[in-house]
């Protein structure tokens, strides 16, 4: 009687301990990176500035608890107006140029491609029944490059940009929990895939 219950909370945890991200690192380059910079993050869609800031923020803590310097401007934006580049655009070249002025050894860049609920009708397998019901949609891709070359470190994007809403369930009660839930396994994912043994 008491194998069932225990049987589904070994499954439930074994889910929190997946991989949140699909990622592509070059190990050989990361072990010269001591320092990155944390550029502001973009979007080509009409997402909020504040969910920009809060994807930034949480890369910018996981960058610290690999154990890299992490270097902050205050005037990074107008930095990067005045040097005429764009944050999405950066190239081997720019990177190399801007890694230097910011005295960083990489660079990481962020895009939030999706950030949306959406409702549409799903059909019950058992019953039959169509319902309403809502998805929360999250995207966010992410680029670390060298500024020593301009070769690209490490790529990694969230691997569920979409899942149905599910009160029942913390990280999937909103949008707002949805996104922490992503970035916070973005987070370690990172951690996990570029950390430095301190």
């Amino acid at each position: 009687m008491m194998k069932k219950p225990l049987l589904i909370l070994t499954l439930m945890l074994t889910g929190f301990s997946c991989a949140t991200s699909d990622i592509a690192v070059d190990k050989s380059q990361i072990k010269s990176i001591k320092s990155i910079a944390v550029l502001p993050f973009t979007t080509q869609a009409a997402i909020p500035a504040d969910v920009l800031r809060e994807a930034e923020a949480a890369m910018k803590a996981a960058v610290i608890a690999a154990g890299f310097r992490l270097v902050e401007r205050d005037n990074m934006e107008a930095l990067l107006k005045e040097k005429e580049l764009s944050m999405s655009g950066i190239t081997g070249e720019s990177a190399a140029a801007l890694g230097t002025l910011l005295g960083a050894d990489a660079l990481l860049t962020g895009i939030v491609n999706a950030n949306e609920e959406t409702t549409r009708p799903v059909k019950d397998e058992k019953t039959g029944v169509v319902a309403d019901q809502k998805f929360m949609r999250f995207q966010v891709a992410l680029r670390l490059t060298s500024v020593k070359n301009g070769a690209i470190v490490m790529s990694m994007q969230n691997l569920m940009p979409e899942r149905q809403q599910d009160p029942a369930f913390l990280g999937y009660a909103s949008l707002a929990a949805y996104r922490n839930m992503t970035m916070n396994g973005m987070r370690e994912d990172f951690v996990k895939a570029a950390g430095k043994k301190k």
